[in-house]
């Protein structure tokens, strides 16, 4: 046991190949939205001489299996119709890498469309948090690793102000304007 809180979530490659970090309040939903997403995937297995084997662990840190299905591709759903779904499902869904040159929001469509509620965004480590900050004062800033390693996950530099230590209290911070 850990008193770090787990919140269970997933990056989705929008069919505008925008990649947004979406989080859920339990497993339930984040599995709800998994099958949504596999179903939507390209029936491709995953190259593991390309790309590595992609792992299954349990709590205890053990394989207990493997994914063959190619994960690292664009799904057929839309920017639009993936935060319509994260919010049925009552999860937020953040732009992630916002200041990336591929794979952002603005590197691929250049604005953020008026038609989404984006309180809050990520921006990453090769960012400046005071510049985001300055740059978007009407927006929540994230700042990730983007970490696809263990050794490469950042040691954390920001604190959220919530009233508890739940997954739906920070999902609620996270969804609320500044």
């Amino acid at each position: 046991k850990t008193s770090l809180l787990v919140i269970p979530g997933m990056e989705i490659e929008t069919a505008e190949e925008v990649h947004v970090v979406t989080l859920f309040p339990n497993l339930e939903q984040a599995m709800a939205m998994q099958k949504i997403i596999y179903n939507t995937l390209p029936s491709v297995q995953n190259p593991k001489h390309i790309f590595g084997s992609q792992l299954i662990f349990n709590a205890k840190d053990e394989i207990i299996g493997e994914n063959p299905q190619l994960l690292l591709t664009a799904c057929a759903l839309s920017l639009t119709e993936i935060f319509r779904m994260v919010q049925s499902l009552q999860g937020v869904a953040i732009p992630a890498h916002i200041d990336r040159s591929s794979y952002s929001i603005l590197s691929n469509l250049g604005w953020f469309p008026q038609e989404l509620y984006i309180p809050t965004i990520e921006v990453s480590m090769n960012s400046s948090y005071e510049k985001a900050c300055t740059q978007y004062p009407n927006k929540k800033i994230l700042q990730s690793s983007d970490a696809h390693y263990l050794g490469d996950i950042a040691e954390p530099l920001h604190t959220l102000n919530v009233e508890s230590k739940t997954s739906q209290q920070v999902i609620q911070y996270l969804k609320c304007d500044t």
